[in-house]
């Protein structure tokens, strides 16, 4: 019998094949303590919700109505509003975000310092949409706000951790420095589409204050993760300009 032996070629290209498959694939991170009693709570508050004979008075006694914070009333839903959401596609869509995006997170600021963050980044959103709706008495619900929040410190630890976007039904991966900040980016078109044209239900205004809460409490808490993630960013949107030759006289 003889034995047959791959050759040097063969070898290369299945070692090449590994290596090609282990960085396409995203490891996904189990969720973390913090992080899995979010969402447990959220499921919790959800099923009360719609269980109950009257979900709108929900909605009215721990949604964010911004005309009420103007007299100081109801100053708690800054918090529980974003326990609250509007129907199962609402909280399915954005436990998942969060379950993408959290536990790196919570691993990386600890257990109370990620479930502070949250909150306040939550709170921050809130307070960012009522500079802009203080006359609105439709109440805000949802946690988008708290997980812009944690996009933010996502795209700040791990600038260059690949995350997939989709575009249509097509994943693509792409460094989470790009996904990330074009996702504020089209969230922010489209609240000035919204200022302009009532479109949506959506509060896009308390997304991109969730996200910008968040960096300001990152620069904070972290100011060298935070400090190096701007230095990314502006290399990003900056082109490089390479240096003038000096400038010599010819006789």
């Amino acid at each position: 019998m003889r034995l047959s032996f791959p050759s040097y070629k063969e070898v290369k290209e299945h070692v090449d094949e590994r290596e090609r498959e282990a960085r396409e694939k995203i490891e996904a991170e189990p969720p973390t303590l913090m992080v899995s009693l979010i969402v447990l709570t959220n499921a919790i508050v959800f099923l009360a919700t719609f269980v109950g004979a009257n979900p709108e008075s929900i909605f009215r006694s721990y949604g964010f109505t911004p005309a009420f914070l103007i007299e100081l009333k109801n100053v708690h839903t800054l918090f529980t509003h974003m326990f609250v959401h509007g129907n199962f596609f609402h909280v399915l869509i954005n436990m998942l975000i969060f379950l993408s995006f959290a536990p790196q997170c919570e691993q990386k600021m600890g257990r109370l310092r990620f479930l502070s963050f949250y909150l306040l980044s939550g709170v921050l959103a809130s307070i960012f949409y009522f500079l802009f709706n203080r006359a609105s008495e439709i109440p805000v619900v949802g946690a988008s706000g708290a997980i812009f929040g944690v996009l933010a410190a996502f795209v700040v630890f791990f600038p260059d951790k690949d995350t997939h976007l989709y575009v249509g039904f097509k994943p693509h991966r792409i460094p989470a420095i790009v996904g990330i900040t074009l996702i504020f980016l089209i969230e922010t078109v489209f609240a000035m589409i919204s200022a302009l044209i009532r479109y949506s239900n959506v509060a896009h205004l308390a997304h991109i204050g969730g996200f910008l809460g968040g960096l300001i409490l990152l620069a904070l808490m972290y100011p060298r993760p935070a400090k190096e993630f701007l230095s990314i960013l502006l290399d990003a949107l900056i082109p490089y300009a390479p240096e003038s030759p000096p400038k010599t006289e010819m006789e």
